[in-house]
């Protein structure tokens, strides 16, 4: 089943977005062993997996997926990159991130792929509307239904994911898990389409050196300041030792061709480098946020995963945290041999937690 199986090479648990609705892993057990009455509780709010070949259904043919042509407008002037009137990230370098997001996804699961189609929207015209193939449709708070999101930093006023649902009688099919159960509650919640929404305003900022800013968020705080502090104390040396220099020279007549090349190059880089440095550089790696780690994020969400640290109890699947293939009963029912918690002996994250956090061996 795809949503078990695509979190084992990256955690050891997860949380989907049916638990946030109040559904449980013995509920979802039981509507893979058939139960039909399971009203809104069973498993699901995940995309259905169509056998037939031919069909786009869902997961069949991938999804396709279309990004906002006034998405770059509302994201590149916060790209704190883009210092100094130097246009270092361009359009199409986020458009590659969000690719590479998605490439994320689809080596998970043999099943996960997508496609982009184009979808040029009018004035006042929903994306549902204009664009009836779209299934995935990224763009920013400002051309979304969505509402604004509040002025401070949480997730999700950051970006956010909005999956459409609609109930599988409604479809006039039985949503398809990806190992070939169908569940047989006409109930069940199917994820149709999702918006993936991201922020652009003045409360919120981007960066896209995942790489550099990894290494920099690898530091400890203490590190950090001090490399903060080296850099400014080298612009107010620089400066004082300038202002001393012209000083000297207007007070004793003494001309440029006196100074030392050498010396006057290495204090004028001291003077000129350092705040382009820690206000273009160094700075959106702390003050801003990962660009390709939200997308990431949030197609996670858009295919049917909740957050670890809220909404739903943390859940693992004993066979896959102990690194064991599934037997032949678990592989139809993954869900039979799901936990609520986390394994023993998992590492939490101190900073971003989980919900709960520890073991346990019920619901």
């Amino acid at each position: 089943m795809m949503l078990s199986s695509m979190v084992g090479p990256f955690c050891l648990s997860w949380t989907s977005l049916q638990q946030r609705e109040g559904g449980t892993a013995s509920n979802f057990a039981r509507s893979l062993d058939g139960e039909k009455d399971m009203s809104e509780l069973g498993f699901g709010r995940i995309w259905t997996s169509p056998a037939a070949a031919g069909s786009n259904a869902g997961l069949g043919g991938g999804l396709a997926w279309a990004w906002d042509p006034h998405l770059c407008a509302a994201l590149l002037p916060v790209m704190r990159e883009n210092a100094a009137g130097l246009d270092l990230v361009t359009c199409s370098d986020l458009r590659s991130s969000f690719e590479r997001a998605l490439a994320a996804w689809e080596r998970v699961h043999r099943r996960i792929s997508f496609h982009e189609v184009q979808c040029d929207l009018r004035p006042g015209e929903a994306w549902t509307d204009a664009c009836p193939r779209v299934e995935l449709w990224v763009t920013s708070f400002a051309g979304s239904s969505s509402p604004p999101p509040p002025p401070a930093h949480d997730g999700d006023q950051v970006a956010s994911t909005d999956p459409v649902y609609a109930y599988s009688s409604q479809l006039g099919r039985l949503l398809r898990l990806t190992n070939g159960v169908e569940l047989q509650s006409h109930s069940t919640v199917e994820i149709v389409r999702a918006q993936i929404v991201f922020g652009g305003g003045s409360d919120v900022c981007w960066y896209l050196d995942s790489w550099f800013c990894g290494a920099l968020h690898a530091l400890r705080d203490s590190l950090f300041l001090t490399i903060g502090a080296a850099l400014w104390g080298a612009f107010s040396f620089s400066l004082i030792y300038w202002l001393l220099r012209l000083w000297h020279a207007r007070r004793f007549g003494v001309g440029a061709r006196h100074w030392s090349g050498i010396a006057a190059t290495v204090w004028l880089v001291l003077l000129v480098a350092p705040v382009p440095l820690l206000r273009g550089v160094i700075a959106p790696c702390r003050e801003c946020f990962d660009f390709e780690a939200a997308s990431v994020h949030e197609v996670g969400h858009a295919l049917g995963l909740g957050h670890p640290n809220g909404g739903g109890a943390n859940v693992y699947q004993r066979a896959l945290a102990a690194g064991l293939p599934l037997n032949a009963s678990e592989c139809l029912n993954p869900w039979r041999g799901v936990r609520q918690g986390t394994p023993p002996g998992a590492a939490i994250d101190a900073e971003a937690g989980c919900s709960p956090a520890g073991e346990g061996e019920g619901e």
